[in-house]
């Protein structure tokens, strides 16, 4: 659900924490800053950044034309 504090260090390359901010700024990973003062990051935004190849993003779904919109 959330990236923890090892990953976000794997993530980021940073310890520290300004520096993580500053880092997912530069991404643009959206984050909020939890009352312990460090950065929230749900782990399917970073997902969705890397280009994770879920069938959750709906990369591998197969969808129809809208017949009725073509006239059919």
């Amino acid at each position: 659900m959330f990236l923890t504090k090892q990953e976000l260090i794997d993530f980021t390359g940073y310890k520290v924490i300004n520096c993580q901010i500053r880092a997912l700024a530069a991404f643009g990973v959206p984050y909020k800053v939890g009352l312990h003062g460090r950065p929230v990051v749900l782990k399917s935004e970073v997902e969705k950044i890397l280009g994770s190849s879920s069938s959750k993003c709906g990369i591998n779904e197969v969808t129809e034309p809208n017949w009725g919109a073509l006239g059919a």
